[in-house]
């Protein structure tokens, strides 16, 4: 069994720097986000729902008051033929 030579050995030495650096590189582009912008993210999703929740009222609402409006008008129309 022969021993590596030296070029073989810093060639690996090389390929796995490349890839470590490759990986770091890689990682800190698409990996988690950091605390802040974890942070960030939530209040931007509550102040979405938040949001949401008000229009849905403000169209319950409405809802309500064309419901209303109808039960409104048909008892009109039933008490003048």
């Amino acid at each position: 069994m022969s021993e590596p030579t030296r070029r073989a050995v810093l060639e690996g030495v090389g390929v796995a720097v490349v890839a470590a650096v490759g990986g770091f590189a890689w990682f800190s582009a698409v990996g988690p986000p950091s605390e802040d912008e974890r942070e960030e993210q939530e209040d931007e999703q509550d102040e979405l729902e938040d949001r949401l929740e008000d229009e849905q009222d403000e169209l319950e609402d409405r809802l309500d008051d064309l419901q209303d409006e109808l039960e409104d008008r048909q008892d009109e129309s039933e008490a003048h033929p």
